[in-house]
Formats: C-alpha cells, sequence, structure tokens
C-alpha cells in the first residue's frame, strides 16, 4: 500500500484546514486594532482630566507628558510583540495536536476489523450504521456534499429533515398524474361524443345528440380512473419497484433496520465511490460500524426457485378458470337454473300464478275466491257507490238477449269531459302514445323515423286521422288504448278508466282539429292563425258514411197476433242450419248485373235505427260497431 493510501486527505478536509487558517489571522488582526484603540482613547482621557492652574507649568508638563507617553507606547509594543508571538505558538500547538488526533484516528480506522470478502460475491457497497437521527441527518449531508448519487438512508420510522439533508428534489409524481387525469378527461369526453353523437347518434325526446352537462359524470370517472392508475405504475417505476431481495439483507446488522437501526448505504457502482477512503468518509461522518455487502456468490441463488415458479402457473391458471366457466355458460342452455352466489331481487319468496307451493294443502299458489265476497275493481266507481260498469270500464254496451255486444259511442256517464280531462289527455297521450304515433297522431314518432332506418320489418303505426279510425266508435279506441291492437302493446297496467277516456279525448280532439275548417275559429282567433304555404292544401275531411235508405212502412200487425210470431220466430228449428248454409250458386245469384241498381239495405235486427248524420264541421257519427268482447274482471 502507498503512502498516498495510508494517509489520504481529501480536497474538502484541506479546503475546510485554509478556511481556519485564515479566519484565525483575520481574528489576530481585529484584536490589535481593538487594542490599540483602546489605548489611545485612555490616553486621551488622562490628558483632558489634568488641571490648568498655570500656562507656564502646562508648558512643561506637556513635553515631560510626551516623554511618559512615547515611553509608555514602547512598552505596549513590546507587550503586543510578546503576545502575539504567545498566541502564534498556542495556535501552532493546536494544529499540531489535531493532525497528531487526525493521524491517530486513522491509524484507529485503519485497525478496525475488516472483512475482505474472501468467499463472497461481487461488492455491492457499504453500509453504516448510527446511533441517533441527528448523526444520521450529518452523515447524510456528508455524503450528499461529496457528491454521491446512488446511496440511501434506512430508518425504522419517518426522520423530519432528512430529505433536505439527502438533497432530494421534489418529487414529479404529482405532474404525472396530472397529465394520466388529463388524458382520462380527454378520452372520456371524446368517446361519448364519438359514440353518442357521431358514429351512433341517438334521439332521445328531442334532446341534443351532445351537450357537456350530459357527459360529465362519465367523463370524472374515467379522469379518476386514469389518475389512479397512472400514479399506482408511476410509484413502482420511480422507486424501482417490484424488488422482491436487496444485497442488505444479507447482512446480520441491517435487520436492526426494522427496529431501532439507522443506516446509510452507498453502492459500489456510485462514481465516487473509492474503497477504504469513502470508509473512512462515513467513520468521520459519525458511524458507529461500517461494514461491506457483497453479493451472494452462488448463481444457482439468482433464479427463482422451481416451487415458486409452479406457484406462479397455478395460480395463473386456478384464476382462469371460474373466467372459462363463466364464459362458457353464458353461452350455454340448460334447463336448470344458473348459479346465483349473491340473490338478488329475482329470486322473492313469492309464487307466481299457475304454479305449485308446499304453502297450502291444496298445493296451488293461485288461490281461489273466498266465498260469500264480491270482486272490487277500482276503477269501477260510479261516485261514492261500488258498481262494475262495463261501459266505463270496457267500453261495451251490454247486448240485449240474445244481441252481441257493441262498443259505446260516446263517453260514459262516470267520465266528466271537461278542460281538465283534455289537458290530463294530451299529458298521458304525450308519454305512452306520441313516441310511435307522434305529437299530431300521423303515426311519425321518433320510434318510427329510427325503426324505419335500422329495421326493415318495421311496421308503421297507424295515422290516427285515417277513415278506418276516425269512424270507429268511442269504446273502441278505448279498447285498444287498454289492450292494445296487434303489435301495439295494451296500457291497461299503466292507465286506469278515467286515464284511457282522457286519452280517446285528446284523440277526438286531435281529429276534429285536423277536420277542422276556418269557420270553427271564433272571429276574434282567425288572426292567430298562420296561413298555410302556397301550393298546400288542407287535408279534406274523411267522407261521412251515406245513410241508409228508409224502407217503407208497413201495415202493423195486432200487438197479439205479434207476440206470437215473436216467440215461434225464437224458437229454433232443425232445419234452419241446414238453409243458413251457402250455396254455390247463390254466390252468382247475389252478383248484381252491370247497370242494375244496388239493392237497398236490410234493416238490422239488432240495429234498427240507420247511422246519424254527422254534425256540421264535426267528424261523423258512425254506425255501432259489434264484437264479442273476452270477459275481463269478475262482475
Amino acid at each position: 500500500m502507498s503512502d498516498k493510501d495510508k494517509n489520504p486527505t481529501s480536497e474538502s478536509e484541506a479546503d475546510e484546514k485554509v478556511e481556519t487558517e485564515e479566519s484565525d489571522d483575520q481574528t489576530t488582526a481585529t484584536e490589535d486594532e481593538e487594542r490599540e484603540a483602546a489605548k489611545e482613547e485612555a490616553s486621551d482621557e488622562s490628558a483632558g482630566d489634568e488641571p490648568d492652574d498655570d500656562e507656564g507649568d502646562s508648558d512643561a508638563g506637556d513635553s515631560d507628558d510626551d516623554d511618559a507617553a512615547d515611553d509608555d507606547d514602547s512598552d505596549d509594543d513590546d507587550d503586543s510583540d510578546d503576545s502575539d508571538d504567545e498566541e502564534d505558538e498556542s495556535e501552532d500547538d493546536e494544529e499540531d495536536e489535531s493532525e497528531e488526533q487526525e493521524e491517530e484516528r486513522e491509524v484507529a480506522i485503519d485497525d478496525l476489523p475488516w472483512d475482505d470478502g474472501e468467499g463472497q460475491g461481487p461488492l455491492y457497497g457499504y453500509l453504516a450504521e448510527f446511533d441517533t437521527t441527528g448523526e444520521l441527518i450529518e452523515g447524510a449531508k456528508v455524503v450528499r456534499d461529496n457528491g454521491f448519487s446512488k446511496w440511501d438512508c434506512y430508518s425504522p420510522f419517518p426522520v423530519h429533515g432528512i430529505d433536505p439533508a439527502m438533497g432530494i428534489e421534489r418529487t414529479k409524481l404529482p405532474l404525472v398524474v396530472f397529465a394520466g387525469g388529463l388524458a382520462g378527461l380527454t378520452g372520456g369526453i371524446l368517446l361519448q361524443w364519438w359514440a353518442n353523437a357521431f358514429h351512433w347518434p341517438w334521439l332521445v325526446s328531442g334532446k341534443p345528440f351532445w351537450s357537456l352537462p350530459a357527459n360529465i359524470p362519465i367523463a370524472f370517472e374515467t379522469t379518476v380512473l386514469l389518475s389512479a392508475l397512472t400514479c399506482f405504475f408511476a410509484m413502482w417505476i420511480m422507486n424501482d419497484l417490484p424488488r422482491p431481495f436487496h444485497p442488505f439483507f444479507r447482512n446480520d446488522r441491517f435487520r436492526k433496520v426494522t427496529d431501532d437501526g439507522l443506516f446509510i448505504g452507498i453502492e459500489a457502482d456510485d462514481p465516487h465511490f473509492n474503497g477504504q477512503n469513502t470508509r473512512k468518509m462515513l467513520l468521520k461522518a459519525g458511524a458507529t460500524h461500517v461494514e461491506p455487502c457483497y453479493y451472494d456468490p452462488d448463481p444457482r441463488k439468482k433464479v427463482i426457485p422451481k416451487p415458486i415458479i409452479g406457484f406462479i402457473i397455478a395460480s395463473t391458471l386456478l384464476a382462469v378458470v371460474p373466467f372459462a366457466c363463466i364464459s362458457n355458460v353464458r353461452g350455454a342452455k340448460s334447463d336448470k337454473p344458473h348459479w346465483h352466489i349473491i340473490p338478488d331481487m329475482d329470486f322473492q319468496f313469492k309464487r307466481k300464478a299457475q304454479t305449485a307451493t308446499d304453502l297450502f294443502k291444496d298445493g296451488r299458489a293461485t288461490r281461489p275466491r273466498i266465498a260469500g265476497t264480491v270482486a272490487y275493481d277500482p276503477m269501477a266507481r260510479a261516485g261514492n257507490k261500488l258498481s262494475y260498469n262495463r261501459e266505463y270500464t270496457e267500453g261495451v254496451v251490454t247486448g240485449k238477449a240474445k244481441a252481441p255486444d257493441t262498443f259505446l259511442q260516446g263517453f260514459p256517464a262516470e267520465f266528466k269531459v271537461g278542460p281538465r280531462s283534455m289537458l290530463r289527455g294530451q299529458q298521458r297521450y304525450n308519454i305512452y302514445c306520441a313516441p310511435c304515433h307522434g305529437t299530431s297522431g300521423d303515426g311519425k314518432g321518433l320510434v318510427n323515423e329510427r325503426a324505419t332506418k335500422v329495421a326493415s320489418t318495421w311496421v308503421a303505426p297507424a295515422n290516427l286521422h285515417s277513415a278506418g279510425i276516425v269512424t270507429q266508435p268511442h269504446g273502441q279506441i278505448y279498447d285498444t288504448v287498454r289492450n292494445g291492437l296487434r303489435s301495439m302493446p295494451g296500457y291497461g297496467d299503466r292507465l286506469n278508466a278515467d286515464d284511457s277516456w282522457a286519452v280517446v279525448l285528446y284523440v277526438r280532439a286531435l281529429q276534429r282539429a285536423r277536420a277542422g275548417t276556418m269557420g270553427d275559429i271564433p272571429p276574434a282567433d282567425r288572426g292567430k292563425i298562420l296561413p298555410a304555404p302556397a301550393g298546400s292544401k288542407a287535408p279534406a275531411p274523411p267522407a261521412p258514411p251515406k245513410p241508409k235508405k228508409a224502407e217503407p212502412k208497413k201495415a202493423e200487425p195486432k200487438k197479439d197476433d205479434a207476440k206470437k210470431d215473436d216467440a215461434k220466430k225464437a224458437e229454433p228449428k232443425p232445419d234452419d242450419a241446414k238453409k243458413a248454409e251457402p250455396k254455390p250458386d247463390d254466390a252468382k245469384k247475389a252478383e248484381p248485373k252491370k247497370g242494375a241498381a244496388a239493392p237497398a239495405p236490410k234493416k238490422d235486427a239488432a240495429n234498427p235505427k240507420p247511422a246519424a248524420a254527422p254534425k256540421k264541421g264535426g267528424a261523423p257519427t258512425p254506425a255501432p260497431a259489434t264484437r264479442a268482447p273476452a270477459k275481463r274482471g269478475n262482475p
């Protein structure tokens, strides 16, 4: 080992020594100046205190005083020179002592036990232990000032002030997280705009395809999601994680770091790392122990053990199995219900109609009516009295005797026609009918417009202004609203009887408005109507049905003879069925010849009165329709 290695002196230590010498010289010079200034002030004060008795004596005394002052100055100069020499000698003695102590400390450091690393792997670095947190902070400052970069402090608890002592700058993680959150915000907004306003525009209740307030919740969620993921992975990457093993773990002394140990570790890969010089620097910084740490010499220990690899593979496969089973079940068909680990509202403690149950003795879930009770329908109200009026609840007039049931022509007595009912009908119509039939009833609702573009088998909703619907009785429209027709669902479970009749009232109002003329509008309000555009024609009202010709009156038979004839006609005869069967030649006979007048319609026994003529400017009143409606409820 060379003399340079035995007695190393760092550049920082030499600079500190020069600075101490310069500061001592400056201190000595200032002290001499202060002493001379004090002597001059003392001499001036002594001269000013003497009495002036006589001018002659004062002149003689001045010369004597000057001689005495010269003698005093010479004595003071001698004394100051002697004190300066003594101070210089004492400083030299202190420097000699400090140098001797430094040499003794270096000799003591060299005499400390040291692990030469025999039988170990490559050197990883030095691990230095400190007694207190203050010494740890001072040691960190020394390491920082010497320019080391690959080192760290280890403690079982946070140490206040350790970050500035180590020279750690403010983390850039907040900027990274902000960038991730901004990316999530931008991506969420662009995704919603592309999906809802560009790629698949969906018109909902006349709302705009794109509006910022409606998309704030999803944008907020994507912002939080990307910020959290960015923070998680960026912190792992910036801290060189994951790191399941560290070479310092092989040092027995390092186990104290989880209890009361305070350590500084410097890696050998650091550019300023210099063997024994780094060790001595740590000891001078206040470390109680400095030990080298080596990599494991056994290369097999650097490889992950096979049992751990097997565990990772097995756990990965087991984690995939549930997802594979779920994927298989979603596309498979089975007569058994799915497994539900967490039961929800799909599995309620109830029994469906026409199913079996063990709750009752007869084993039926549907219970029969209790004997002696009368069915109650909240829709069937006539004032405060309970009743079941088919005209109000079904829109049907019960036929007398064997006559079939017919739809009600007008509104039932229980329904009050007025402005309040009209507004209620408009509200219910716009909710349940307008999406398909349109707000004006022409069958061009939003659902129809969308379905016409995407579905080739779509059947357009009916136009409520067509002649077939205009001529329908009120009861028939009520029945359609309640029970549906063809592909139209019924709304009886969402509309009660009053609301259903209110919808019929509003439909009639739409039809009346479409078929109206300027003469139906009061003169004061005619100026509010906008003129029709040029070239457009107002829709013509549907032609009213032609009234049937009245047959000539016949002689009325006597009452007794009429009763006998009615009784005979009411009795069924076995030959009536045969006579009622049509013959193939009857159809040919029934065909009218060209140019012949159509036969007069016969009088209907069930509806003896002809259809009434329509009122002026109003929708025609159709002839009563007949049907055999299905029984509903329990009258």
